[in-house]
């Protein structure tokens, strides 16, 4: 589960960087809202997930 967390972490930050590259390094906000928002997304479908088994 952490690993899954991780990779959706790195290619949202690799997205944000490759599409908004001089947000990002002015921004450096945009990096973590990018990880909280999957972080929180991930949990909850796993969350779920294992409710339901």
């Amino acid at each position: 589960m952490y690993r899954c967390i991780s990779l959706a972490t790195i290619s949202a930050v690799g997205l944000t960087d490759r599409y908004y590259p001089n947000k990002l390094r002015r921004l450096n906000m945009v990096w973590w809202i990018w990880a909280l928002i999957i972080l929180v997304i991930i949990l909850t479908i796993a969350f779920f997930g294992a409710r339901r088994k």
